[in-house]
């Protein structure tokens, strides 16, 4: 398999690891928890929080490892009302 499938193949591992870290509950105000996942025979592993800064603001950030060696990583923010 060439280079670049093996490292496709992993970061789409590592994007669906990251998902898999659960949300923060309603009532509380941090979560930090870890996923993990495979695509086409590559696994990757995330650790990842979830942060709620007021009742209508969160945050929440991650990162995953995978096999080959590359990271995928991400943050966001969400305004609820």
């Amino acid at each position: 398999m060439n280079q670049v499938a093996r490292l496709a193949y992993s970061g789409i591992a590592g994007a669906a690891a990251l998902t898999m870290i659960p949300e923060v509950d309603p009532g509380k105000t941090l979560s930090v928890g870890f996923g993990t996942a495979g695509y086409q025979g590559y696994q990757a592993v995330a650790i990842g929080f979830t942060a709620r800064i007021t009742n209508n603001l969160k945050i929440k950030g991650g990162v995953a490892i995978n096999g080959a060696g590359g990271n995928t990583y991400g943050a966001g923010a969400s305004y609820q009302w």
